[in-house]
């Protein structure tokens, strides 16, 4: 699995278990890096975006949402649903210039949900270098 976005995603869930959390996912990547893996996650959920929308009573102390990496029409409503947004971007000027849009998107969902909280973080550094 060489998505780094998923990769970060369940490593993660893996830290949020090790706190005797009890933790779901939400796969909504076509790629569906997650789900096929899902017979190997081992006290990990995983949830249909359906369960979440449609506010089904869930037993989860934290849910994360897997969503693609480019941008859908489904992330603003993903963002509407969910208490806090984290934006994982490479370190380099392309990405800085691409992850504007999601920021974008995050800013607009905010207007409507003005509870919702968010952040970057600098996902596939490559330590000891500035080329990133």
């Amino acid at each position: 699995m060489k998505r780094s976005k998923s990769v970060f995603l369940l490593f993660q869930s893996v830290l949020i278990l090790a706190e005797n959390l009890k933790v779901g996912i939400a796969d909504t990547d076509l790629q569906g890096s997650i789900s096929e893996i899902a017979d190997f996650l081992q006290g990990i959920d995983l949830i249909p975006l359906e369960k979440i929308r449609n506010r089904e009573p869930l037993t989860y102390d934290i849910i994360l949402i897997d969503t693609p990496p480019y941008l859908t029409n489904q992330l603003h409503d993903i963002f509407l649903l969910s208490d806090f947004v984290l934006i994982p971007t490479k370190a380099g000027y392309l990405d800085a210039l691409a992850v504007k849009a999601t920021i974008a998107l995050y800013k607009e969902a905010l207007k409507e949900k003005p509870t919702l909280k968010g952040g970057v973080i600098l996902n596939m550094l490559m330590h000891n270098t500035n080329l990133n």
